[in-house]
């Protein structure tokens, strides 16, 4: 069992406790800033009373434990408004307005999922969300309320109690691949953990956080959210749209705002290295940034020495760079790996990899992957098991990463059977677990431990069986990536025909170029790398492919939309 990070454990504090503490102890220094089209900020004291009075009023319209959906665009108004939810005593549901996504079905079957009382939104977004509404009868809250209007307005009745700390806070959903929604139940407790745990393994150094991501992303929620609540740090938020595509926006804040930490996916890291020549204009220091929490990719290693280099031009220090891996069932962050030369990177044979084998390989022939060598958040526990028999497996052996700690959720809302899947009490076998604190969380994740470290090898439904060897998505894609220089690496996805009796792969480029000869190197790549064949190869024009809020493709979506003959 790899163990903890030393230190104590947390009491879980009501998460709105910390926002009245810091408004009391430095009331005009600024607790937010929203870099959008215009500058807005507000200092502890505003934002106390701001939350205060919102609280408030939720508490008048909104019965004790409902449902309050957060259907903001981002700004300093969906910060208040899941504050305030909390605040109230409510359960907050992170969404985004309707014209924010590809699908806005999504936002429907959730909203009738939680069964929201209440909607929280903006003034601007009011005529977009009642048309929207209108379309979804199935989604229909009592009450539609506008954050924005209650700034600065004087309530005389007294707020609402204080959550506690095994309060349900929220409810983070997200989709399978059948579309189905799931939400994962987060309690104050588990918040306030994870946000502690955060800012020990940047060892409390750090003054301020800058985001660029969407607030509905689980670890934009918490970095950008409830980690300034808990530390008191100054909180800084980018309008994503403009982060994506003008990522020296995102870098401009971390130079204004010296001991920052920030949190950015491949797709804004690539971003930066594709239009590093046109950033050199700005005059911007990297050398103060405390953190820069790379997400989301196993093969993270591969990039890190191009990020490192192209950012060090400004600056930035060897060791700012970390990986991060997250679980939205553990909240958000689960483990940070260091990049650093002589770090934690392991090269691993790809293949036996795929068949459940992690053997170190010094190979340069494109045929090992590099994983991060994790070490886990404080107060976390993780095991490695047999997926099927649920034994715990030996060091160096591939298999399900199982986490317990106080960050991981309770469940799943109004779905018993998906919760008994995913958090199990115990291993079985000869070597038994105790519950510690709180049930195991199955992650869907494949890993080994080596040496005290955590790597994370892919997830599960990434591991397809083809020709009667196994392959994971993402290396076929990383394949694709390589045999054709002038496509991005986000911008390839592969999956298997999702149909009964019917076997192959997809795989599905963005492209200017024409079709033939992009699916000819494809083919050639494919055959050479793995030894595979896909059954079609499919030539897309450039941003076409449906996307997650991080830029990542939805494999899932993508799917659907070849199965619905879009493509």
């Amino acid at each position: 069992m790899l163990e903890p990070l030393a230190g104590r454990q947390d009491r879980g504090d009501p998460l709105t406790d910390y926002l009245e503490r810091w408004a009391a102890e430095k009331p005009d220094r600024p607790a937010l800033t929203f870099s959008g089209a215009e500058l807005d900020s507000v200092t502890w004291a505003e934002l106390a009373v701001w939350v205060r009075e919102t609280a408030a009023h939720l508490a008048r319209t909104v019965a004790s434990g409902q449902r309050v959906a957060i259907v903001c665009p981002q700004g300093l108004d969906y910060v208040v408004a899941f504050l305030a939810t909390v605040r109230a005593g409510l359960v907050a549901v992170p969404l985004y307005a309707p014209d924010q996504v590809d699908e806005p079905g999504r936002l429907g079957l959730v909203l009738a999922d939680c069964r929201a009382d209440c909607v929280l939104t903006t003034s601007g977004a009011l005529p977009g969300l009642f048309t929207f509404l209108a379309d979804f009868p199935q989604a229909s809250p009592q009450a539609v309320i506008a954050v924005d209007l209650l700034r600065g307005q004087s309530q005389t009745s007294m707020p609402p109690e204080r959550s506690r700390r095994d309060d349900i806070a929220c409810l983070r959903y997200a989709f399978d691949s059948a579309r189905n929604p799931a939400g994962v139940v987060l309690t104050v407790a588990n918040l306030v953990a994870n946000a502690r745990q955060l800012l020990a393994a940047v060892r409390h150094r750090a003054r301020h956080t800058v985001g660029m991501l969407p607030l509905y992303d689980e670890s934009a929620l918490l970095l950008n959210i409830v980690v300034p609540m808990v530390g008191g740090l100054h909180g800084v938020l980018i309008d994503p749209e403009l982060a994506g595509w003008q990522p020296a926006r995102w870098l401009e804040a971390l130079a204004e705002y010296p001991r920052a930490i920030t949190a950015a996916p491949p797709t804004v890291l690539a971003s930066c290295v594709r239009h590093a020549a046109d950033m050199d204009q700005h005059a911007l220091r990297l050398d103060r940034v405390t953190a820069l929490f790379m997400l989301g990719q196993n093969r993270l290693g591969e990039i890190v020495p191009t990020v490192e280099q192209v950012l060090g031009r400004w600056g930035l220090r060897q060791g700012a760079c970390l990986a991060w891996y997250g679980v939205a069932e553990a909240t958000a962050f689960v483990a940070i790996g260091s990049t650093a030369p002589g770090g934690t990177v392991v090269g691993f044979d790809r293949d036996l990899l795929a068949e459940g084998i992690a053997v170190q390989s010094t190979s340069r022939l494109g045929r090992n992957v590099d994983l991060v060598g994790y070490e886990l958040a404080r107060g976390l526990r993780a095991v490695v098991v047999d997926p099927a028999s649920h034994r715990r497996l030996a060091d160096n052996q591939v298999g399900e990463v199982w986490l317990a700690g106080p960050s991981v959720a309770r469940g799943y809302w109004s779905d018993a059977d998906r919760t008994i899947d995913r958090f199990p009490a115990f291993t079985q076998g000869e070597d038994v677990l105790s519950i510690v604190e709180g049930p195991w969380l199955r992650t869907g994740d494949l890993g080994v431990l080596r040496e005290g470290r955590l790597h994370v090898v892919g997830a599960m439904n990434d591991l397809v069986d083809l020709r009667g060897q196994s392959h994971f998505l993402s290396d076929v894609e990383a394949t694709v990536a390589d045999g054709l220089p002038a496509v991005r690496p986000e911008a390839v996805t592969a999956f298997p025909i999702p149909a009964v009796n019917v076997r192959g792969l997809i795989v599905v480029v963005e492209s200017v170029a024409e079709p033939d000869p992009v699916v000819q190197a494809v083919r050639a790549a494919l055959a050479c790398e793995h030894g595979i064949g896909p059954r079609e190869v499919v030539v897309v024009p450039p941003w076409t492919l449906p996307r997650t809020a991080r830029g990542a493709v939805d494999r899932s979506a993508c799917s659907r939309r070849y199965m619905l003959g879009e493509w």
